[in-house]
Order: structure tokens, then C-alpha cells, then sequence
């Protein structure tokens, strides 16, 4: 995720919500970690991952919402990257 400038919030809740997967310990998020973007994006996001579940995340299936939290991350950073489906 590192390599292609992931987003830190969005690989936060990547590694925590598959961590919570391995261990079969509730899900939760660490809000002092979300270092920028939109919280209400991040929110709804997440609960878009969280209704595809584990086996969806597993088998690579990412919530939309990701696409625009991501693309609002390489403005931030001045990148002229783009995320395409």
C-alpha cells in the first residue's frame, strides 16, 4: 500500500479491520490515527466495507467509497494521480 500511496487512513482500517479477522476480536477504529480527509467519508466507508465482510474483503471486494477517500489523498498531496475502477 505503501508503493502506491495509499491513503493512511485507508490502510489504518485495512490492516485493523483484516487484524480483527485474524484474531476474532471486535473491529475498532482508532479515530486519533485519522490524520486527514473526510471523517463522514471514512465513517460511511467503512460501514460499506464492514456490510461487504470479511470473506468479500478477503475475496477483494472494497467498498466505492474508498475510490473518493483515496482521490481526496492524492490532492492533498499534490499528485496528479488518479484512481480508476
Amino acid at each position: 500500500m505503501q508503493e502506491h500511496q495509499t491513503a493512511p487512513e485507508i490502510s489504518l482500517f485495512l490492516v485493523s479491520f483484516l487484524n480483527s479477522i485474524r484474531t476474532r476480536r471486535h473491529f475498532r477504529v482508532d479515530w486519533r490515527q485519522l490524520s486527514s480527509g473526510d471523517p463522514s467519508l471514512f465513517l460511511q466507508a467503512i460501514e460499506d466495507q464492514t456490510e461487504i465482510g470479511a470473506q468479500g474483503l478477503l475475496e477483494g471486494l472494497l467498498a466505492k467509497k474508498w475510490i473518493e477517500l483515496q482521490q481526496h489523498h492524492f490532492r492533498r498531496l499534490g499528485s496528479r494521480r488518479f484512481v480508476s475502477l
